[in-house]
This record gives C-alpha cells, structure tokens and sequence, in this order.
C-alpha cells in the first residue's frame, strides 16, 4: 500500500498544481473583467 501511494502521490501533485494553476487563471480572469 505504501508503495502504491509513493507511487501515486507525485502524479496527484502534478495533477492538483496543474488543475489549481488552471483555476487560479480563470478567476484572475473573471476578476480583471469584473475589475
């Protein structure tokens, strides 16, 4: 299990960094067109 996980968790955190980059431009986005 613990290999499992070890194995996982950098592509998790490549997935989450890249989806909370993708989140982080569509509300700068919204925000500069509201602003």
């Amino acid at each position: 299990m613990a290999h499992v996980g070890a194995v996982l968790t950098p592509v998790g955190w490549d997935l989450a960094a890249e989806v909370m980059a993708e989140v982080s431009k569509r509300v700068l986005k919204t925000c500069g067109d509201h602003a």
